[in-house]
């Protein structure tokens, strides 16, 4: 699978575009039994994802590559408590499944910024103790702003303390919840977390 980007862009700005018409600025999104989609106001077309192609500050770094295929950067932190069991939640948008503080990392950014960023944005957490683990580049991870291929920055944040922690924003995610990374693996799971899992398990427990 990949997001071939075959249509017309804005070459200023940042920019919106429609899964289905590739109308560009027409996206909203709405909340459909608790999961938050993609509406079109020029097709009508509801969609899991839209694609963002920008230049501002606060877009996500991104390049499309010599098969005209969208590529991201992505960071995320597998976040561990004294008793040994790591921080994920449920995501409300796509991909759905338990997944762990992440996100695009943005312009100006390197992946220990973006992933401390997140880490903060997301569940309320200041990185004090950020681990670097691994960089891998995932074919198949397919994000709701449109890439279906992600590279992507691991850390590990040893906290000192437990900490009783909620998602700050709704259409990221609900119901925190404490596991081992045996425990996880029986969840459903985006790809990314499980191609994490599969291929940097140890690293990650070290």
């Amino acid at each position: 699978m990949a997001m071939k980007i075959t249509f017309p862009v804005l070459k200023e700005g940042s920019h919106r575009y429609c899964m289905v018409c590739h109308a560009a600025d027409t996206i909203t999104n709405i909340e459909i039994d608790g999961q938050f989609k993609r509406k079109c106001s020029a097709c009508g077309a509801v969609s899991d994802r839209y694609i963002h192609i920008g230049n501002n500050k606060d877009d996500a770094i991104w390049w499309i590559d010599e098969n005209d295929e969208l590529r991201h950067e992505s960071a995320g932190v597998f976040v561990r408590n004294p008793e040994g069991k790591y921080l994920f939640f449920e995501r409300t948008s796509f991909p759905l499944g338990f997944t762990i503080p992440a996100g695009h990392v943005d312009n100006g950014e390197d992946g220990a910024q973006a992933a401390a960023r997140e880490l903060n944005e997301e569940v309320g957490i200041t990185s004090s103790r950020l681990t670097y683990i691994a960089s891998a580049e995932i074919a198949g991870d397919a994000c709701g702003a449109g890439a279906d291929t992600h590279k992507w920055y691991v850390f590990r944040e040893d906290l000192a303390v437990s900490l009783d922690v909620k998602v700050l924003e709704q259409d990221e995610g609900r119901h925190p919840v404490w596991m081992t990374l045996e425990e996880v693996r029986q969840k459903s799971l985006p790809p990314a977390i499980k191609y994490l899992l599969d291929h940097f398990a140890d690293q990650i427990a070290s």
